[in-house]
């Protein structure tokens, strides 16, 4: 794009350090101008602040976040690189990994790259492979019921874990608790609390308290986004 100018943010992220990994947004921030933005990771993001030890490894994520000259939010995104100078920008997960379908002997994990890539989940001693493809929905089996695994998801060089857990055997009676919530419509403030006509950030207040508390499901009733629109493409955005 290049008439786009304003500014990107970003910085690592330290996968295997947390529940759920999130950009650690660097001190600084790089202009963006005639649609580009140069970011020195060498120079910059290496000694005391290579939080994921890229110059040992030679590979990394990038979180990075765009924002146009009034501030407002366009895109957040990641890019994986390999190397150490020069480096090399390689398949990185964009969506996901999602875990669906979940039942008590397995899952479906889905998850979409920049580019066609093959991929593979390792869970359990186990490992599922996918095809040459950019959007993979990889069906995992062979779990046992109401357990909590880890699972690997490996893209070339880079490797992502996380966490889920099968659902319970049928006909048990096991407790669980459940959320509610509706309307995250964009609010006063600006910035994350208004992305394009959704609350972007109470939404992620709601999901780390269902994260806390261990909730099995969430049922949410809307309204998902501002909506009232003349524009079509606009309300597809939200």
């Amino acid at each position: 794009m290049p008439k786009l100018a304003g500014t990107v943010y970003f910085g690592f992220i330290p996968y295997g350090d947390s529940k759920h990994p999130y950009p650690v947004y660097f001190k600084r921030s790089a202009d963006i101008l005639g649609g580009q933005a140069f970011i020195n990771i060498k120079d910059q993001m290496s000694g005391v602040y290579d939080m994921i030890g890229w110059a040992k490894n030679e590979k990394g994520t990038i979180g990075y976040r765009v924002l146009d000259i009034n501030g407002k939010i366009l895109y957040d995104g990641k890019v994986s690189f390999t190397g150490n100078g020069p480096f090399k920008v390689v398949p990185t997960i964009v969506e996901g990994p999602f875990v669906n379908l979940l039942s008590s002997e397995g899952a479906t994990i889905s998850f979409d790259l920049h580019e066609k890539s093959k991929a593979s989940i390792m869970i359990d001693g186990k490992t599922f492979e996918s095809d040459n493809v950019a959007h993979h929905e990889i069906k995992i089996d062979g779990l046992t019921p109401g357990t909590k695994y880890e699972y690997t998801v490996k893209v070339g060089e880079i490797e992502q874990t996380y966490a889920l857990t099968t659902a319970p055997e049928a006909g048990s009676r096991k407790p669980y608790t459940f959320s509610y919530a509706s309307d995250s419509r964009n609010g006063n403030g600006g910035g994350e609390r208004n992305v394009y006509g959704a609350n972007f950030y109470i939404m992620k207040r709601i999901m780390a308290l269902n994260s806390l508390k261990e909730i099995s499901f969430m049922q949410f009733s809307g309204d998902l986004i501002n909506g009232y629109l003349n524009s079509t493409e606009e309300t597809d955005l939200q």
